[in-house]
């Protein structure tokens, strides 16, 4: 769910297929192109009441789904900023059917919101986070980040060449320190209030036109 790279383009899915079949991508909180909302006056979330109505209800028995995949903030879809509660309609969801609730931090980098990871913003906790890219300052470093009721990995049954790498985690921690204390404060100074305020106020205006 949401806007990873080969949801969003066809090019990007060129050449790679077969793909993992029974990947369902749905609706997005984006109030600016939203097919449900984007003439009323407020969010109707429907995009997130879409997937148990209508997705649970005709193509995907809920207790066959193995996880929600969301970006928290768009990146390859446009950088996007869901509606308020957007993250937390789609946490209750989980909750009720006892699925891992997983954020793909895309296109976001660490602390680029103001705030570590955005969706802190909504007050929600993830049972697994993905990040990379920005956790390294450009060297080759990703993380998962799950709860330990979920890491449950037996003996050798994860494992990979370049894990571990020494360089690379003292790159991650050198950028996760530099981020704490001086990049994520200014953002925060310099960016205004959460992003969804200003996600609103963007879109009132472009529902104007």
């Amino acid at each position: 769910m949401g806007s990873a790279s080969p949801a969003s383009k066809a090019v990007q899915r060129s050449g790679f297929a077969p793909f993992l079949p029974e990947v369902h991508h749905v609706p997005y909180g984006y109030r600016y192109r939203c097919e449900y909302c984007r003439g009323e006056s407020a969010c109707t979330t429907r995009c997130t009441s879409w997937i148990e109505e209508e997705l649970f209800a005709k193509k995907v028995p809920p207790d066959s789904v193995a996880a929600i995949f969301v970006e928290p903030i768009q990146g390859e879809g446009g950088y996007v900023v869901p509606p308020a509660g957007y993250l937390k309609d789609l946490r209750a969801i989980c909750d009720r059917y006892r699925h891992p609730a997983r954020l793909r931090r895309g296109a976001v980098r660490v602390g680029r919101t103001g705030k570590m990871w955005a969706c802190e913003y909504e007050g929600i906790e993830p049972d697994i986070l993905l990040s990379a890219k920005g956790l390294g300052s450009g060297m080759p470093i990703g993380a998962i980040i799950a709860k330990e009721s979920i890491m449950k990995w037996k003996p050798v049954a994860h494992g990979t060449t370049f894990g571990g790498n020494p360089v690379c985690c003292a790159a991650a921690l050198a950028t996760l320190d530099i981020v704490e204390k001086s990049c994520s404060p200014n953002v925060a100074k310099m960016g205004g209030p959460a992003p969804h305020g200003r996600a609103q106020a963007s879109g009132q205006v472009r529902g104007d036109r």
